[in-house]
C-alpha cells in the first residue's frame, strides 16, 4: 500500500528560529484556525477525567481494604 504525501503547504510566516510567527498579512481566507469546538472538546475532557478518577479511587479503596485485611481472613 502506497502512503499518499501531506498535501498542506507551509504556513507564511515573520521571523526565524524561536521568534517564529504567523505572518497575518499574507495568510489565505482559507488559512487559519477553527476554535469553535474547543469549549465542547474541553468539556468532554473534563468528563472524561472525572469519570477516570472515580474509577482510579474505587480500585485504590478495594486495593487498601485488601491490604489491611488480615491474612487468615483473606484466605477463607
Amino acid at each position: 500500500m502506497k502512503k499518499a504525501p501531506g498535501t498542506s503547504g507551509l504556513m507564511p510566516v515573520k521571523g526565524s528560529g524561536c521568534g517564529i510567527r504567523p505572518n497575518i498579512e499574507e495568510m489565505e481566507d482559507s488559512e487559519g484556525f477553527d476554535f469553535s469546538a474547543a469549549s465542547e472538546l474541553l468539556q468532554e475532557d473534563k468528563h472524561e477525567d472525572q469519570a477516570s478518577d472515580e474509577k482510579d479511587d474505587s480500585q485504590s479503596e478495594v486495593q487498601t481494604k485488601l491490604e489491611n485485611t488480615p491474612e487468615d481472613e483473606t484466605k477463607g
